[in-house]
């Protein structure tokens, strides 16, 4: 059973609270979330304020311990602003903090997984609880490949980041250039302090860093692994930022704000969205570059050099250590050859498939990891650093699809025996220059074209001409066609309440949800009878219209089909709708969250509200038939699809 980390609070304030005699336990029970948050030790302030800010923003800044213990309204209450908050950062931290918090007042679980955990659930149901994107179940996606194109964006990216003015970005840049270069985490950064990082052995001391475990309980394979390895590269880095400081957080602005940068930067970069494999659902998926991938990458290019995932040095290297090993001082030591070469080997990979990285070194062409580092923006490299060294066998491990590109790039170069160099290399600053000169032209062209398709989109939105005001005689005109005369009569359908509902609609009189849908897609088929989309809304103006008068739905949908022949196949008795519902049923198509309702809520309406009013609505408010084909465009306000109203 993983031991449960004790939380720090400061001693004036145990003091404080425990000042009439209660136990700590007591005490804290009686204590506010916030002044548990505001008295913590070993967070940095920002941490601190920014979990302050959050339960303050919920409204729940007088909420105690006591009434999170027990089950209650209050409870119930808090925990559903946090789901309907969604999962992100914030929530994530104050979720994460619950298993220590708790366990101050009493509240545990084996293996130390998180009781709050097992509240939320409790609270809103397991669906919700998914819905609001909190599942802990492991959904690990393999990437199919990443495209060559990723190595020269993600290069000039991290340049861009580096060699900026501001100083929150170089962070930025450091984060993300150490995060290429090991393969780490975004949380193994957590709590990395200057003062325990040993820059003459590269040993990393008071890290909290997560082991593997085979048991999926929450929190189990959680454990304290205090050291770990910096590899020299990586160590020049960190120099480079931390400059003469000597102690505190080597990342001093909040590990959001830095990822945000980041993952914002590689969004807008020319980087074609990666194919992946999901393991939870068992489909393909296709998503944008982020940082996470970084860490996919390192382990791809580790498995092309041979390090297996049992690997002891890929584990070390990558700061995921075996579990139960805790790795004494001179047992990563003994490894540390072994690491710095597992180290430069699967750095080749960048050094090969992006632009530059080349220098002449006694009258040979060489490209390397210091000259990569140099252009990027890292000043100053250790002369072990310099060693690392390209080999032949690193292209010859590179797929095949990428390899052409890598010799192209690499022409004319010599290639070293080993990944480590028996001496330095020389790096090439005027080359450096010259590559971060036209990296910071790639970006700012890149930004400036950015630019000016916003303004052309807003240009052309602007001239795009107003649509022709329809009048209540377009409704007689469109309700007096033979053809809907002729199946309205048939059917025995009221045509009265057809041409009211548009003209209401008109009028601005939006009396129900049908005579709004139905009079706004009825004005689309009238000001634009040929144009794209116009048989479609002309159906959809029917069926609202006539269901807003009272018509059932499938003789709705059937004068739907009498009108429009180009939907021949669609079913115009109920039989037929129930037959097709239950063929695409076994199908296994979705049928959505509101099959079986006439009515579909907008999406602000869904989101303001919870699952069973939404049920009341869609019972109350039904309009319109849910349909089997969707228009080819959503409506937008003043488009001719929504009346607006006039006072």
């Amino acid at each position: 059973m993983a031991a449960r980390k004790p939380i720090e609070l400061k001693e004036e304030f145990i003091s404080q609270i425990t000042e009439g005699g209660a136990t700590r336990g007591e005490a804290l029970s009686a204590a506010t979330l916030v002044d548990v948050q505001t008295n913590r030790l070993g967070l940095p302030s920002s941490a601190i304020q920014n979990r302050v800010k959050f339960i303050k923003d919920l409204g729940f800044e007088d909420i105690t311990l006591g009434e999170i213990k027990e089950s209650g309204p209050k409870r119930d209450a808090f925990i559903k602003a946090i789901v309907a908050h969604g999962k992100d950062t914030r929530s994530n931290e104050i979720i994460g903090d619950f298993t220590s918090i708790l366990g101050e007042v009493g509240v545990t679980l084996p293996r130390g997984a998180n009781p709050f955990r097992a509240m939320m659930k409790e609270a809103v149901g397991e669906a919700a609880y998914l819905k609001g994107g909190f599942s802990t179940a492991i959904d690990r996606k393999i990437p199919l490949a990443y495209p060559p194109e990723v190595y020269t964006e993600v290069k000039n990216t991290v340049t861009g980041l580096l060699t900026s003015e501001d100083p929150v970005r170089k962070e930025a840049g450091i984060r993300m250039l150490l995060m290429m270069q090991g393969g780490y985490r975004p949380s193994d950064f957590k709590g990395l302090k200057v003062e325990n990082i040993n820059f003459e052995t590269g040993i990393v001391k008071g890290l909290d860093l997560k082991t593997d475990s085979k048991d999926n309980v929450e929190g189990a394979g959680k454990k304290s692994v205090p050291i770990a390895y910096f590899p020299s590269a990586q160590r020049d880095v960190v120099q480079q930022h931390i400059g003469s400081r000597t102690n505190g957080l080597v990342f001093q602005t909040s590990a959001s704000k830095l990822d945000k940068i980041i993952n914002d930067e590689l969004a807008s970069a020319n980087i074609p969205e990666i194919e992946y494999y999901s393991e939870g659902s068992g489909q393909y998926v296709k998503e944008k570059f982020s940082a996470y991938d970084f860490r996919r990458m390192m382990e791809t290019h580790l498995s092309a050099q041979g390090y297996n995932e049992t690997s002891t040095v890929r584990r070390a290297l990558t700061w995921r250590p075996q579990e139960g090993n805790t790795q004494k001082y001179q047992a990563i030591l003994n490894e540390a050859g072994r690491i710095e070469q597992a180290n430069a080997a699967s750095f080749q990979t960048w050094v090969l498939m992006s632009d530059g990285n080349a220098v002449v070194q006694d009258g040979q062409r060489v490209r390397t990891h210091g000259q990569f580092l140099t252009e990027v923006g890292i000043e100053q490299l250790s002369p072990f650093t310099t060693r690392y060294a390209i080999t032949s066998q690193a292209v010859n491990n590179l797929p095949p699809f990428m390899q052409d590109r890598a010799l192209q790039l690499s022409e004319g170069v010599t290639f070293s025996n080993d990944n480590i160099a028996p001496l330095p290399i020389r790096t090439d600053s005027e080359a450096a220059s010259t590559f971060q000169d036209i990296a910071k032209t790639e970006m700012e062209t890149k930004k400036t074209q950015a630019q000016i398709d916003l303004r052309k989109a807003e240009t052309e939105l602007a001239e795009t001409p107003e649509p022709q005001k329809a009048t209540p005689k377009d409704a007689d005109d469109f309700v007096a066609n033979p053809e809907v005369q002729d199946k309205l009569t048939k059917e025995g359908f009221n045509k009265e309440g057809m041409a009211t509902a548009l003209k209401n609609f008109f009028k601005g009189t939006l009396t129900s949800v049908g005579t709004a849908i139905g009079g706004a897609a009825i004005y689309e088929a009238v000001r634009d009878p040929e144009g794209a989309g116009a048989a479609l809304a002309r159906d959809t103006a029917m069926e609202a219209a006539l269901l807003a008068a009272k018509a059932p739905a499938a003789l709705a949908m059937a004068a739907t089909a009498a009108v429009d022949t180009s939907y021949q196949n669609t079913p115009t008795t109920e039989e037929e709708m129930l037959t097709l519902s239950r063929d695409t049923e076994a199908q296994g198509v979705d049928p959505g969250p509101y099959a079986g309702q006439d009515f579909i809520p907008a999406r602000e309406v869904e989101e303001e509200n919870s699952t069973e009013q939404m049920a009341r609505i869609a019972t109350e408010d039904a309009g319109f038939v849910q349909r089997n084909r969707e228009p080819e465009a959503a409506p937008v306000a003043n488009q001719g699809f929504v009346a607006q109203p006039q006072n």
